[in-house]
């Protein structure tokens, strides 16, 4: 019996992490290439446990993963979890969803991984549920948001989602941590946005359309003073003719008008008609 050197150690971890992302990456391919929905199911699974796998190796907490090009690999700002978010798109023009979460221990060990079930289409009232890992709404992540109120920090996650052939959705959704460290999503944080405590947002608009939906920071008057706050902007959304009222596969931005959630005391408060830069 002997004991390692930590720097020989940690260059073994970096070795296995290269040859498993080398696995995953011929998996990928072979998603992309596979002609029945069946079959890149199939190959999703295996891909899917083999990623929980690798990233049960010390040191992936970290690890680039840049030959996965495919996928959301976002850590958030703060370090205290990791997203690994992907789509499976199917050759009706919907999408299925998945998603691992990881939290890391002491020292850049393992820690948890929480593995997320879409379950999308039998969720009643998306916009207003409290959802968990179990029953999670799918959608791809691309932007991590900590707000922090007194000791408590909910992350604001902003997605896409391709809904349908005919529509796209995008999102604003809520992440937190129980007092067992188990992922819950939704929380009745928006105010002011149409009617109900909302626990999600989620736009819908045409697939042949692109909405704007980014973090950004104003300079707003109050009272005397010029003060930056955070905000969400996002387009507008409109029918393309008033007839189409409601069908939301014909809603498009509306040009040069945008609209925002402003964070106000841990809540984001709709503010109607805002400038698209102003910092």
């Amino acid at each position: 019996m002997f004991l390692l050197p930590p720097f020989f150690i940690a260059a073994q971890g970096k070795k296995d992490l290269s040859l498993m992302e080398d696995s995953l990456v011929r998996m990928t391919r072979r998603i992309q290439v596979s002609e029945f929905d069946s079959a890149r199911v199939a190959i999703n699974d295996s891909f899917a446990r083999l990623l929980k796998t690798t990233i049960g190796i010390q040191g992936s907490f970290s690890y680039p993963f840049d030959s996965l090009r495919n996928m959301s690999k976002l850590i958030s700002p703060d370090k205290k979890f990791r997203i690994y978010n992907w789509n499976l798109p199917m050759n009706d023009g919907s999408n299925l969803y998945f998603c691992l979460i990881q939290v890391p221990g002491k020292k850049e060990t393992p820690g948890f991984v929480y593995e997320l079930e879409d379950h999308s289409d039998s969720i009643k009232d998306p916009e207003f549920a409290i959802l968990g890992p179990h029953n999670w709404y799918g959608a791809l992540y691309y932007r991590i948001i900590p707000v922090t109120q007194g000791s408590r920090t909910q992350y604001t996650l902003l997605a896409w989602d391709g809904f349908s052939s005919t529509v796209t959705q995008k999102l604003i959704e809520i992440l937190s941590f129980d007092n067992k460290g188990i992922p819950k999503f939704g929380a009745k944080v928006f105010r002011d946005y149409l009617k109900g405590p909302r626990t999600r947002i989620i736009f819908r608009f045409s697939s042949s359309a692109s909405m704007l939906l980014r973090p950004d920071e104003q300079l707003l008057q109050s009272g005397r003073s010029v003060k930056k706050t955070r905000m969400i902007i996002c387009d507008r959304l409109v029918p393309l003719d008033p007839r189409m009222e409601g069908q939301t596969d014909f809603y498009v931005p509306a040009s040069e008008i945008y609209d925002a959630f402003q964070l106000v005391n841990g809540n984001w408060k709709f503010i109607k008609g805002v400038e698209g830069r102003n910092h």
